[in-house]
């Protein structure tokens, strides 16, 4: 005889393993064959250090991220603010991206 607890309420089974009460077939009807089952992992996510990095651009303009390579500093030569793709207004101005008071009117 054992003792089985659904819904909090014990029942009184003869000869009744808890095996014999998990379904023996799946009500999916692909099967089982897609349910992954879930395996504890065996170690635990890598804790992956970041590191603070000092961004120059080419304009002297600084800025600070955080990164996983420990370089702490870097200078850019060539960015977003003076590479002629990214600034249209040199492209346009011939090269002068300050717009004087006779350009405006």
């Amino acid at each position: 005889m054992s003792l089985i607890v659904t819904n909090r309420i014990l029942v009184h089974t003869p000869n009744v393993t808890l095996a014999a009460l998990a379904r023996s077939h799946s009500t999916s009807p692909y099967g089982r064959s897609h349910i992954r089952k879930k395996h504890p992992r065996s170690l635990p996510a890598p804790v992956v250090p970041h590191f603070p990095q000092q961004v120059i651009r080419a304009d002297g303009s600084t800025f600070i991220h955080w990164i996983t390579s420990p370089r702490s500093r870097i200078v850019l030569t060539r960015d977003t603010t003076n590479h002629p793709l990214w600034n249209a207004t040199e492209r346009l101005c011939g090269g002068s991206a300050v717009l004087t008071q006779d350009e405006e009117d």
